[in-house]
């Protein structure tokens, strides 16, 4: 707890991150899933998925206290 005030990350925000990344553990962990996960195929989608969902982001901002 103390490094996440430290760090000033928002205890939702870090269990969330921390969700994500054990389960990117956990799937790497079978080697059918890394393989799919590691083709071209994958980075082509990933990045083509990135691209089209930035554009729909609010850069603005706009939380509560800002």
């Amino acid at each position: 707890s103390l490094i996440v005030i430290m760090l000033g990350i928002e205890e939702k925000n870090f269990l969330l991150y921390s969700l994500a990344f054990y389960l990117g553990v956990l799937l790497s962990l079978d080697k059918r899933i890394y393989a799919v996960a590691t083709s071209g195929v994958a980075y082509a989608l990933s990045v083509t998925l990135f691209f089209l969902l930035a554009t729909h982001w609010n850069f603005s901002g706009g939380g509560k206290n800002r």
